[in-house]
């Protein structure tokens, strides 16, 4: 807890880092998700594959009746 603050938030007595740290952290976050995801995709690419249709179905039905709405 900081002294000065009633806050339990730990950062709050830290000074502020710069852009380069922040974007490097970004950046390892993008390359760790993106190996996750490639692994997944790897082990169940049919199951994925599967519910990818079924996503791009239910999108392309809720842009129909939008088109439907608005004519």
């Amino acid at each position: 807890m900081c002294p000065d603050k009633k806050s339990t938030d730990k950062s709050c007595c830290k000074k502020s880092s710069g852009v380069v740290p922040c974007m490097l952290a970004g950046l390892m976050s993008g390359i760790a998700i993106g190996v996750i995801g490639k692994i997944l995709l790897d082990t169940n690419k049919k199951k994925l594959m599967k519910q990818v249709n079924k996503m791009a179905d239910a999108v392309e039905d809720l842009t129909d009746s939008a088109k439907s709405i608005f004519q």
